[in-house]
């Protein structure tokens, strides 16, 4: 057996041993008396009841004086022994009580700590001895512990032993003794002192209850049970205790003045005396109660109104609470001298005031009350928002009385309801109607009023619905409405009688709606349980057209249900009912509500109330229809609750599903039918659909909303948020009956005319052989059966089936074709370019690739072969040109030559270059050694540079590796590796060899070209050497750091000084400064050396930052709104984005919920999906607020595409993985999924919103729409953080190369960058190719990327700017607006060179020449515009004389050099004006101007998108001029438009001597196709008239056969239809003399005409004249497009209106009325601020394609077929123009907002092919955010384009309604993009 002592009396276990220390023993106690007290002690005072006296024991040494039955732990028995000698045996005579198997050992513990017993022995199998000598006594605690807890017990005089005996092998305890012996004795106690102290404490002048605040705070209890006269009472108890030990012989002397020591009242600092100061006195107040409350009300006072939960309180109620809380604070507050207060001398604050007198005492409990009272009453804003619901509910129940009768109903029940006779002091009666009707409303502003409000609401409504009939029976017509199996066929009730209930039913004991489910047998059972509470059906009931709603006294707890889920809601059920009553039992979807991550049925009431209606079909209880005939549904909804807003109002029913059962043979067969088939067949906006069936018989017609609906949201069961439930409207049905049609042969038409439409749906090339046999067969077949039925219903089932079996066919094509053309593709891009084959760049090493493809291509069929592009098939053709048969033909290839130069400072000896191809097919195992490696001092001698050339074997692929390697003691730094060709896919750097050195691998993929490499170096006695050695060695004392060993915030401080030292050495001007820079970054980065190791920060690959916060949602809990996690997490190997987010939220103790883990999804670390985050009770989850709330986040800003989970530290791909430094942030959306935080689903725009650049200067400021900047570095290091517009869209940043391609490396936002002086750093956002949610499935939409360029430089050199500036093109009038930009770049540049730099600035002249080149250009520019800007006479007005004069006076400010560019043309208007107003007596000083004839431009000169070419043209004898543009000539101006840069069109206007009728312009071929491939334009300028080719259009002419292409413009006379003959052009263009048909993209003809008015004809062969309405009238002349070679004439079709002379559009309505694309609204009226409708746009933009026909059937159920705008209105559909207002919806007549033409326009310019990706910012417009999201690309389009300029400068007015001339203006601007 093995002995333990415990000191505290708990087991520790075993330890290791130590001798014991005896304790001193004190005490005076005689040995007699002593064990007499303790017998007593024991036995009588402090033995529990529980303790008995043990059998079978028997003590030696000792007295057993009782046990303790403590079975019910592991301490077994207890046994108290008093000790009479120290050596004690103890026999147990149970021969199993103790164990024998093994040997017992003894032992004691005190403190937790075990040691040995010195002494002990073990005799016989029953008896353990043990000697009291050596063992430490026990401490008080552990001998109250056995003793129950009487730690008041006075144990002087008294040792204690506890020795524990148990088996060793078992551990088992069983047996404790508890042993007493008496201490040895000492002098007697002397107490009297104590009793003196005890008797002077005071036993009144105090309050003794409820006393917890004295004015001193830090005196204040805080706990509601305590109290300041307590402790004294406890202080007094104490020394009550301790003088009677004393007396008894118990206590020593030391303890007894201990007590007295407390009890000294004449002490300040004795326990009596402080507790006696806290004390409140009786002649004071005891303000404990008014502090209390003042405490409880704090948080309501200090958290303001609303508080910081979200909840707000009405204005009347707030004020009346804060006015008492106030009040009370300062009554408080006058009682007790405060800081700040004036105290006499001898208090301070916190003593009570003179005020403080007990008789304020009912002040304090009267300002707590009326403190306690205002604080009930605070009002919430919430009640209020509702208590027009209540109030709806009220004045509905109210109306009800006018409807009934006393006699119709049971005397108690009436009474209940409406009872006079009993009433209040007010003299109102009591029945629920009579004290509704006295309450009023509108008068209540406190929740006391509020609550007696509404429990008078909820008792009226159960009055009312307890009215019970006094008849013996009642007859009810029943109608089941299931609505919920017509969604969910397969949840149909299982009784199919049930479903179908439509019948009277009559009720006689019991006429409640629950004896009515029982009446008609009511089995909501459905066949298959739904097994999801998400779908989950719910049964309402409808009595005369109202639902039924149990109405509580608590708004949350009312509910419409009568069955929710198997339970039946008793208040609702226990409606009664009367005679007549008209009864639906709607079953429905049950509105949901989604807590936590479950979504459980039902809502409250409050949320799905305005849901709840009646459907109802309209004409009756049956219809009839002709087979194949289409007929019409009419279908209104009514409002079934009196709190909705439309209460009783039928309303047309939009979106309700039509559903049909099987055709009957009789009507009453139908009516019983309860199951339906779906049609597809939908309501429009105005209820009516339309529809028709074959098969003849009777049918059961049920309409339903089953839209899908969308859950309430809750977070704690209390407050409900948002829900949508269309699905509750209670559906209606009638009967349906198909007769025999009155002319089939119709009916079979419309059949046969279904299924051609499918089957000629492609052509016959889009199926192989087999299948369009196959499905020939099926179109002939099924047309026969056809038209060979003698049963419609037969005809109708043939070509059902033959549709799906084609459809069948073509769904399966469509997705192989997909497949084949992306394989093909594929091949396509590793195979060369159709350039390089013609370059001869086709090699052997292609010929596998090649026929892969060959195969692949051989197998697809014609259509497949048709998709692909013309840019593919030209390379195709191309390879199969070339390649031949086989490919043996292809050349083994020259190879290529690597050339390697080196700039080394003539210490290159040591050098050494390796070059190998690599073997694809051996997966890059091997090597093949196309030269040995060569040291470049042997293979080039002094002339740095070494060759290395390349064969093209079959079996490589391409890949080109070169070593560069610099020995240790080479004394030479790398600074950079250039190429000049193919730009390395990898660099690889590693140590050279055991010596030390660096080695760099370089690889390249297909360079199929001679290339160069230059490695630059610098070398040792440079000063840019000392910088970069300095460099290196604080990068390596950098390097040595492990940054596991540092917080992320350490870290960064560290990292922090090591750029700070780069950037340091770089700015250093000579060695000394270059040290002294190094040296203190290095001393620096030591002082955040030691001991930050934080190991859950930093993992094996590093850390990255995870911020969460809620921005959007100020609902949320306090604990989840704002940035409450901010924390950098360890990255390891295995760390995905979601688990560094879960690791972040534990950190910070917070928790999620979520879907994908395997463990329940509740803090499950394997979710994929995060749907709520908790802390705690509060929760924060998806749907909170709105239904498109929940969880998002961006990784370095951008929203990832994919799941959190989806990006990886070990993911293989760049674009998925996550890296040492990356940022996390998630957050809460709100609106749009992400749109509330930056991220756009619909949004096109790629630009950035912000640039921020650190280590550096930006020039010019950043602008989202300016793209190319320089940066002037501080260092040789910079970050910059771009910040999308559309977070949507990654943002990539890319050093010396744009990357379009995805998973390349790039530098993240803020990431340090090394540059040097040269450097681009390149940003790109949202090129189609990277990741984003903007470009996947069904949320794809079209964009392109945007590209920043940064040029960095360095303010020491000079060199970048002098390129900069050598960069800058020759200024030009025609050019300088787009020039500008790159004058403004180099001007910047230079502005930021230092002095010394500057003056290195060589060619500063041409700088500056350009500056006053567009300064110079500017100023005639803005003299235009203001002659411009003159109105024509006929709209000219005498208060116009200060613009002209204005224009007057700015001419005269130019100089001669700028007169010389004001044109004829440009002062017509002005010379004009100025007549007229002469005639008008105001006269212009300087009068008028006279012009040039032409600007000075040269032949070629350049600039403004245009260069100009002027040959000079022979004139024959008939007038025809002729001029030759030679080949030379057209090269020239090529050349000058490739350095331009900004050339679009090359013009040819010859220079004619005399008149000429006919002027032909001839080009080369050849040349031709040099403009067309150079993607230039062509435009032919002559007196008679000009014509733009365009690009397209010159490559097609290029392919002719000829040598020569001529452009003739002839004056012509034409015959017109009607024999008149009047002036005409003949536009021409030929190729070798033979016209053309056509040009492929159209000319542009340009004709001089006079004004707005003049249009544009075109004159057909027999003489017919169509206007040209795609064309503008400008500047004296008329553009307009046409097909090809045309004659055309001008002729004035001007239109006169009374109301647009002075108005703003006049042109622009001149533009439209002459064109004829208008009309007016009269003769002499346009009204052109009239709103316009759709019908009127789509039929104006279907006149401009010239009324073009459709073959296309009317869509939209809404419009007839006979209207004048029917066919525009299918002809925009059928385009993608239009889509309608809702499915089958067009609404004509509505009127268009601006928005809604913008998208129209937008849509239109994609039918025409223009170019849509331009977008503009809406920025500027105050009210651009309220475009929708809809037509916010369109918008952007139509602003960036110019179509609409807004309202005002900042008014875009999105949603207003577009006038006519509005739409005017725009389709004059959209005119003018499709000339231009």
């Amino acid at each position: 057996m093995m002995q333990e002592y415990h000191a505290d009396g708990t087991d520790t276990g075993r330890a290791g041993t130590r001798e014991p220390s005896r304790r001193k023993m004190v005490g005076k106690i005689a040995h007699r008396a002593l064990a007499l007290l303790l017998t007593i002690s024991f036995v009588v005072g402090l033995m529990p009841a529980a303790w008995a006296a043990a059998d079978g024991v028997t003590v030696t040494g000792g007295n057993l004086m009782n046990s303790i039955d403590d079975t019910g732990n592991s301490l077994g028995y207890t046994y108290i022994i008093e000790a009479t000698d120290d050596e004690i045996s103890v026999e147990f005579t149970d021969e199993n009580f103790l164990d024998t198997s093994s040997a017992p050992l003894c032992q004691i513990n005190e403190d937790y700590e075990t040691i040995e017993v010195k002494k002990y022995s073990f005799s016989g199998s029953n008896t353990v001895a043990f000697s009291l000598n050596g063992l430490q006594t026990a401490t008080p605690a552990a001998v109250a512990g056995y003793l129950s807890g009487k730690s008041d017990f006075v144990f002087s005089g008294i040792d204690f032993y506890i020795v524990y005996v148990y088996t060793q092998d078992q551990e088992i305890f069983t047996a404790n003794f508890l042993i007493y012996k008496a201490s040895a004795s000492e002098e007697p106690v002397n107490a009297d002192a104590l009793k003196s102290a005890i008797d002077s404490i005071p036993v009144s002048g105090y309050y003794t209850s409820d006393d917890r605040y004295n004015g001193k705070d830090a005196d204040t209890i805080t706990n509601s049970q305590g109290s300041f006269w307590a402790e004294v009472q406890s202080i007094a108890d104490e020394a009550n205790r301790v003088y009677t030990s004393a007396l008894n012989g118990k206590a020593n002397q030391n303890a007894v003045d201990e007590q007295t020591d407390k009890l000294n009242q004449n002490d300040p600092g004795s326990a009596l005396s402080q507790a006696l100061a806290k004390c409140i006195p009786t002649t004071q107040v005891n303000a404990t109660g008014l502090y209390e409350t003042l405490e409880r009300h704090e948080d309501a006072y200090t958290g303001g109104n609303p508080n910081p939960s979200g909840s707000s309180y009405t204005d009347a109620s707030w004020e009346n609470f804060t006015t008492n809380y106030e009040n009370a604070k300062e009554l408080l507050d006058s009682l007790f001298y405060q800081e700040g207060d004036a105290i006499p001398e001898g208090k301070e604050a916190g003593d009570a005031t003179p005020a403080n007198t007990t008789g304020r005492q009912r002040d304090l409990e009267n300002a707590a009350a009326v403190l306690n009272a205002a604080r009930s009453d605070l009002f919430l804003t919430d009640y209020v928002e509702i208590l027009p619901l209540w109030q709806s509910a009220a004045d509905w129940l109210l109306e009800q009385q006018a409807k009934l009768t006393a006699a119709d109903y049971t005397p108690d029940s009436w009474s209940a309801w409406y009872n006079v006779e009993d009433k209040d002091e007010n003299g109102i009666g009591d029945g629920a109607y009579q004290v509704l009707s006295a309450l009023d409303p509108s008068s209540i502003s406190t929740q006391s009023a509020y609550t007696a409000y509404t429990q008078a609401v909820a008792a009226a409504s159960t009055a009312y619905y307890q009215l019970e009939d006094a008849g013996g029976s009642v007859a009810v017509h029943v109608r089941v409405a299931d609505s919920f199996a017509a969604r969910y066929p397969q949840y149909a009730l299982k009784d199919p009688d049930s479903a179908a209930f439509d019948g009277t039913v009559t009720l006689t004991d019991d006429k409640t709606i629950g004896s009515l489910l029982d009446a008609i047998k009511f089995d909501f059972t459905p066949a298959e349980s739904t097994g999801n509470s998400t779908v989950s059906p719910c049964l309402m009931a409808y009595v005369n057209g109202t639902l039924v709603v149990d109405r509580d006294a608590s708004f949350s707890r009312w509910t419409g249900l009568l069955i929710n889920g198997n339970g039946i809601e008793t208040g609702v059920a226990a409606v009664e009912l009367h005679d007549g009553d008209e009864v639906v039992l709607a079953r429905v979807p049950a509105p949901n509500y989604k807590y936590y991550t479950s979504t459980i049925p039902a809502a409250p009431y409050e949320t799905y109330r305005s849901y709840v209606s009646q459907l109802e079909i309209s004409g009756g209880d049956t219809m009839e229809a002709e087979g194949g005939a289409e007929f019409s549904v009419q279908v209104t909804k009514t409002s079934a609750v009196p709190e909705s807003g439309n209460w009783g109002n039928p309303l047309s029913a939009g979106n309700a599903t039509i559903f049909l059962s099987e055709a009957k043979e009789t009507a009453d067969e139908a009516k019983a039918a309860a199951a339906y088939e779906n049609t597809g067949v939908v309501t429009s906006s105005d209820g009516t659909a339309t529809l028709s069936l074959y098969k003849e018989g009777w049918y059961k017609l049920f309409v339903a909303d089953v839209r899908d609906q969308t859950p309430a949201e809750t977070t704690d069961q209390t407050s409900y948020t948002g829900g949508e439930f269309p699905g509750l409207a209670a559906g209606d049905s009638v009967l349906l009956h198909i007769v025999t049609p009155s002319d089939p042969a119709s009916a079979v038409a419309t059949l046969q005319k279904e299924l051609d439409a499918v089957y000629n749906a492609y052509e016959q090339a889009f199926y192989s052989e087999a299948q369009w046999e196959e499905i020939t067969k099926t179109y002939e077949t099924a047309s026969a059966a056809i038209a060979s039925s003698d049963l419609l219903a037969d005809a109708y089932e043939s070509q059902q089936a033959a549709i799906t079996a084609i459809q069948a066919v073509q769904d399966a094509n469509l997705e192989e074709n997909e497949r084949v053309n992306a394989l093909m593709t594929g091949y396509l891009q590793y195979l060369p370019s159709a350039e390089q084959v013609l370059e001869g760049k086709f090699y052997q090493s292609d010929a596998a690739r090649m026929e892969w493809a060959k195969s692949l291509y051989n197998g697809m069929t014609e259509y497949q072969k048709g998709q692909l592009t013309g840019l593919q098939m030209a390379q195709w053709n191309a390879l199969l040109s070339a390649y031949g048969a086989d490919g043996s033909g292809l050349p083994e290839g020259p190879g290529f030559t690597l050339t390697i130069e080196a700039d080394h400072g003539g210490k290159f000896a040591a050098c050494e270059v390796n070059a190998y191809a690599r073997d694809k097919e051996n997966n890059g195992t091997e090597f093949i050694t196309v030269t040995e490696g060569r040291d470049l001092l042997e293979t080039v001698g002094t002339d740095d540079q070494a060759e290395f050339t390349f064969g093209s074997g079959k079996n490589q692929d391409n890949i080109i590796e070169f070593q560069f390697a610099i020995p240790d003691g080479a004394n030479m730094q790398l600074v950079s590796v250039e190429s000049s060709g193919p730009q390395p896919y990898s660099v690889r750097e590693r140590p050279w060899d055991s010596s030390g050195g660096e080695a760099y691998t370089y690889s390249f993929l297909n360079p199929r070209c001679d290339f160069t490499i230059t490695i630059n170096t610098i070398t040792e006695g440079d000063l840019s050497y000392s910088k970069l050695t300095a460099k290196n060695e604080l990068t390596e004392a950098y390097n040595a750091y492990s940054k596991t060993a540092y917080t992320a915030e350490n870290w960064s401080k560290l990292t922090a000084f090591y750029n700070d030292g780069l950037a340091a050495i770089d700015a250093a001007e000579d060695e000394e400064s270059i040290a002294s820079a190094k040296n203190a970054a290095i001393a620096a980065m030591k002082t955040v050396e030691e001991g930050f190791l934080v190991d859950e920060t930093v993992g094996e690959l590093g850390s990255v930052h995870v911020i969460i916060e809620n921005t959007t949602y100020s609902g949320a809990p306090d604990s989840l709104r704002g940035t409450f996690v901010d924390a950098y997490v360890a990255l390891n190997h295995d760390s995905t984005m979601m688990s560094c987010i879960t690791a972040a939220l534990t950190r910070e103790g917070y928790g999620w919920e979520g879907t994908g883990g395997s463990q329940g999804g509740v803090n499950d670390p394997g979710i994929t999906y995060i749907s709520a985050i908790t802390y705690g009770d509060d929760k924060l989850e998806e749907f909170d607020g709105k239904n498109t709330s929940g969880w998002m986040g961006v990784l370095n800003d951008w929203f990832t595409n994919e799941g959190f989970a989806s990006f990886s530290a070990s993911a293989q791909q760049r674009d998925y993985r996550i890296v040492d430094g990356d940022e996390i942030r998630v957050m809460f959306t709100l609106e749009g999924y992400g749109a509330d935080l930056g991220g756009s689903w619909s949004s096109s725009d790629t630009s950035l919103a912000d640039l921020e650049v650190d280590g550096g200067t930006l020039s010019p400021s950043f602008d989202g729409d300016v793209l190319e900047y320089v940066l002037v570095a501080n260092g040789s290091r910079v970050s910059v953080t771009p910040t999308a517009a559309n977070k949507n869209y990654q943002v990539k940043t890319f050093l010396n190369e744009k990357v379009v391609e995805r998973n390349v490396d790039f530098y993240r936002r803020g990431e340090s960058i090394p540059v040097k002086a040269g450097d681009i750093i390149y940003i790109g956002v949202g090129e189609p190719t990277w990741l984003s949610m903007n470009n996947q499935e069904t949320e794809a939409i079209k964009y392109t990327g945007t590209w920043y360029t940064i040029k960095v430089m360095d303010s020491n050199s000079a060199e970048s700017v002098v390129e900069l500036i050598d960069a800058i093109p020759t200024i030009t009038y025609a050019g300088y607006k787009t020039q500008a930009e790159a004058v403004k770049l180099a001007r910047d540049a230079y502005d930021a060179l230092n002095a010394e730099a500057k003056t290195k600035v060589t060619n500063l002249n041409k700088l500056t020449s350009a500056e006053e080149a567009i300064q110079f250009y500017t100023e005639i520019d803005d003299v235009k515009d203001l002659l411009s800007k003159i109105p024509s006479v006929n709209k000219l007005t005498t208060a116009d004389r200060g613009m002209v004069q204005a224009a007057r006076n700015a001419y005269d400010a130019l100089d001669e050099d700028q007169k010389l560019y004001i044109t004829i043309a440009d002062v017509e208007k002005f010379n004009a004006a100025v007549e007229w107003m002469e005639e008008h007596g105001s006269s212009i000083s300087g009068g008028t101007i006279a012009g040039v004839e032409e600007m000075p431009e040269e032949v070629g000169e350049t600039g403004g998108g245009s260069i100009t070419i002027t040959p000079e043209a022979s004139v024959n004898s008939k007038g025809e001029a002729t001029a030759k543009v030679d080949a030379e000539t057209v090269e020239q101006v090529l050349e000058q438009a490739a350095e331009d840069g900004s050339i679009s069109t090359i013009v040819v206007a010859p220079e004619i001597d005399g008149d000429a009728s006919k002027v032909t312009v001839e080009l080369p071929k050849s040349s031709v196709s040099d403009i067309a491939g150079d993607s230039l334009d062509l435009t032919v300028s002559t007196p008679i008239a000009g014509m733009t080719i365009p690009s397209e259009g010159l490559s097609e002419l290029a392919k002719q056969s000829g040598s020569t292409v001529s452009f003739t413009a002839e004056s012509v006379t034409v015959t017109g239809a009607g024999g008149s003959k009047s002036d005409a052009i003949r536009l021409d263009v030929a190729v070798n003399g033979k016209s053309v048909d056509t040009v492929p993209g159209g000319l542009t003809v340009t004709v001089p005409a006079a004004d707005a008015g003049s249009v544009l004809v075109l004159v057909a062969e027999d003489g017919t004249e169509t206007i040209i309405r795609k064309s503008v009238t400008a500047d004296g002349e008329v553009a307009g497009l046409v097909d090809g070679p045309c004659t055309v004439k001008v002729v004035d079709n001007a239109k006169t209106f009374t109301d647009t002379s002075g108005h703003w559009a006049a042109d622009a309505i001149d533009f439209a009325s002459s064109r004829e694309l208008f009309n007016g609204t009269s003769a002499t009226a346009f009204s052109p601020n009239e709103e316009m409708t759709r019908a009127m746009l789509v039929t104006v933009l279907r006149r401009m394609e010239d009324e073009a026909e459709t073959a296309a059937e009317n869509a939209f159920a809404n419009i007839p077929d006979d209207t004048w705008y029917t066919d525009a209105v299918i002809w925009a559909s059928e385009n993608g123009i239009v889509n309608g207002v809702a499915e089958g919806h067009f609404d004509p007549d509505a009127n268009i907002t601006r928005e809604q033409l913008a998208a129209m326009m937008y849509r239109y310019a994609d039918f025409l092919g223009m170019d849509t990706a331009a977008s503009g910012s809406l920025s500027r417009f105050h009210d651009g955010s309220q475009v929708s999201p809809w037509a916010s690309d369109a918008m952007k389009w139509a602003v960036r384009n110019g179509l609409i300029s807004g309202k005002s400068p900042t008014i875009l007015d999105p949603k207003g309604n577009a006038t006519r001339a509005e739409v005017a203006t725009i389709l004059q601007r959209m005119t003018a993009l499709m000339v231009k």
